[in-house]
């Protein structure tokens, strides 16, 4: 397309929200094959800066890659040329899209009876904006996942080509993280290693340290003290439909209380409490048909840990709650429901906690004390740069899998993986532990054999010369013995050897 120049629009005032009257769309309704549309993150600076001038009509569309969770977003070209004429006018201002650019503010859709942009509603201020994009109120994918099926596979490729080349304008190649913000990712990873591991009971959690403070984590006996808080750990993952993120086919949860865990050797990498493990499988009816194939091998129905579960889309979030009512509460003496601390224990956790809060399940709302991540925990356990894929950490780990992209057998070795690395983590501390341990003891006994070198010598001098004790003399130094200066010596006082 080429752009009007706005500079030379009229502007007058009856132009302010000309487009808002000539749209005549209410939600849902699809845009017309022959118009143009601008990016809103294209258009959203004139906004930021002018909004006070027009009334902004908005589109959505999703994308057939299932990378994308939520829809994009776009305002007509129309409209924006418009606003512009009317900014120049009003402020006596030049502003154009530069030719150059031109390309990134205007794109067509529907080719090959591909879906176009939807008309979603229309702001004015930013906190009709606000209301209007927030993630929560965006609609859900509706018949586009049906409408890419039925466009031929060209038609497809070039809208997805289309949509990214837009979700990449703005991202050029960002320096490296700072090494302030390294050093605080790392650090988070370290704290949850630690939670974790206090939660499980392998490591001397402050108030268990009276009680138990000689005991040592070894992998073949129960965990040496006692659970922190004795939490439930739920282990989850959503599929879902990978042309529409809105549509979740499966749920997977893998369940492990630590009341169960206090009592039992954890094994190898764990596999000790693998036996422990509850796993749980929920396939949507309406969505049964459907098996994710064009990016991932998904296997919905081979679940290997049990049988699943068919629910209806509406039962979807009472089935969710139903488990944790079961496995996560406890009922007290007078018939209180009493909730239990969580573990929420996840691959790339973000993704899974994002798809249950599109159907109403919020985990803040839950007794949620620490969100583990098996991605995280892997990085800090191997020093890493960069997290890894579930199963490049199961491969690691040396955790055997299969029928991967099944929602219940991900949730089952999600969790696998993340008790490995507790596992491991504190086979490296408990190292740590020994090595300190053992040079504490080497030291003590160079001081002592040191203090007896020095007594001896300190006596042969006063034996030797009783008319005359020198205030300081240099014990000579032979080769094989060790010696402490408590006055001399610069390194915290430690015995020299020579």
């Amino acid at each position: 397309m080429k752009f009007d120049n706005p500079s030379q629009r009229s502007g007058s005032k009856d132009d302010e929200g000309l487009l808002a009257s000539m749209t005549g769309m209410v939600l849902g309704d699809e845009a017309p094959k022959e118009m143009e549309f601008c990016p809103w993150r294209m258009a959203r600076p004139f906004f930021d800066n002018f909004h006070e001038y027009q009334d902004w009509d908005f589109y959505y569309l999703y994308s057939p890659d299932m990378r994308y969770t939520g829809p994009f977003l776009f305002v007509s070209v129309e409209q924006l040329t418009t606003f512009l004429g009317i900014i120049n006018s009003h402020l006596d201002t030049q502003l154009a899209i530069p030719d150059a650019h031109a390309k990134r503010f205007s794109y067509q859709f529907g080719s090959g009876n591909t879906p176009c942009p939807k008309y979603l509603g229309k702001v004015h201020d930013a906190n009709s904006r606000a209301k209007l994009l927030d993630e929560k109120s965006l609609p859900a994918c509706g018949d586009e996942a049906l409408k890419y099926g039925q466009a031929g596979a060209e038609a497809r490729d070039k809208v997805r080509e289309t949509l990214e080349t837009i979700a990449k304008y703005g991202h050029a190649k960002k320096k490296k993280t700072p090494g302030a913000k390294q050093a605080r990712n790392r650090e988070k990873r370290r704290t949850m290693m630690m939670m974790l591991q206090d939660a499980l009971g392998l490591r001397p959690w402050e108030e268990a340290l009276a009680d138990s403070k000689d005991q040592k984590f070894d992998v073949g006996k129960a965990p040496p003290f006692p659970p922190k808080n004795s939490p439930v750990l739920i282990a989850i993952d959503v599929e879902v439909h990978e042309t529409c993120h809105d549509i979740i086919t499966e749920v997977g949860f893998a369940i492990l209380d630590t009341e169960k865990t206090k009592t039992t050797a954890p094994g190898d990498i764990g596999r000790g409490w693998w036996a422990l493990v509850e796993s749980k499988h929920l396939r949507v009816k309406e969505y049964s048909f459907h098996c994710n194939h064009k990016y991932v091998d998904g296997c919905p129905d081979r679940f290997d840990f049990g049988t699943s579960d068919f629910v209806s889309n509406k039962d979807l979030l009472q089935s969710i709650d139903d488990i944790f009512l079961e496995h996560a509460t406890q009922t007290s003496s007078a018939g209180q429901i009493i909730e239990r601390d969580i573990i929420f224990v996840g691959h790339d956790i973000g993704s899974d906690d994002r798809y249950l809060a599109s159907i109403g399940c919020h985990m803040d709302t839950k007794n949620v004390v620490l969100r583990a991540d098996s991605k995280d925990l892997y990085q800090h356990l191997r020093s890493a740069d960069q997290g890894r894929a579930l199963i490049s950490v199961l491969l690691d780990l040396g955790i055997d899998s299969k029928n991967l992209h099944n929602a219940g057998n991900d949730a089952v070795y999600t969790l696998r993986a993340t008790i490995a690395c507790a596992i491991e983590g504190m086979k490296e501390y408990t190292k740590q532990q020994e090595t300190h341990c053992a040079e504490d003891v080497a030291g003590d006994v160079r001081y002592v054999q040191s203090e007896e070198v020095q007594e001896k010598e300190v006596s042969e001098l006063l034996e030797a010369s009783e008319e005359e004790v020198p205030e300081k003399r240099d014990v000579t130094w032979v080769p094989g013995k060790s010696y402490y200066y408590a006055d001399d010596c610069d390194d915290d006082n430690l015995p020299m050897i020579i």
